[in-house]
């Protein structure tokens, strides 16, 4: 028998989960292997220790602490569960609703069964969300080069004081001009 081997049949003779044969031949090895009858030493000194402590008890609280969380998880799938069934709810108002949308007759069949007109029309939705997506990224982009910036304050500065000489501008333009008169005649 292996060391190893040896190991394991310890941990299960401690667990008193070793059949006979097996408890013969671990006594065998360890009668002939030092090192494994010092392990098994310590193991037995190890499992006495901690027989002899008292098991600890929990928190005062430990248990409304766990109802507490029990409660909360369950809300939570209380209102994965209503949203399911919203969301569901929601999915049959629409196939009824476009029901008659898609009867033999109405127009958006004939859309359909015309596929250039669909190509068309999908193609144009595509490109659209296309420069919708890189407009938001370039949007996104701008403002993270913005805020990561150590002199957001200044640029913040700098397009107040260019918006306020816009309207002081706009002021002057818009005004009314007033009537020069003459002195003195």
């Amino acid at each position: 028998m292996r060391c190893r081997e040896a190991s394991e049949l310890m941990s299960l003779r401690l667990d008193s989960a070793l059949a006979e044969g097996d408890e013969q031949t671990l006594r065998e090895h360890l009668a002939g292997c030092e090192s494994c009858a010092a392990q098994w030493q310590m193991i037995q000194r190890v499992d006495v220790l901690f027989a002899q402590v008292d098991l600890a008890s929990p928190p005062p609280a430990f248990s409304q602490l766990v109802m507490g969380r029990i409660q909360r998880r369950s809300l939570g799938l209380s209102i994965v569960r209503h949203g399911l069934l919203l969301l569901l709810g929601l999915i049959i108002l629409s196939a009824l609703t476009l029901g008659p949308l898609l009867a033999p007759q109405s127009p958006l069949t004939t859309l359909l069964r015309n596929p250039s007109i669909l190509n068309a029309f999908i193609g144009t939705l595509v490109r659209l969300v296309d420069i919708l997506r890189t407009l938001l990224r370039a949007i996104g982009l701008v403002w993270g080069a913005i805020l990561s910036s150590p002199c957001w304050i200044v640029l913040l500065g700098c397009t107040l004081s260019v918006g306020l000489m816009a309207l002081w501008w706009l002021r002057l333009v818009v005004r009314p001009a007033q009537p020069v008169t003459q002195r003195g005649s």
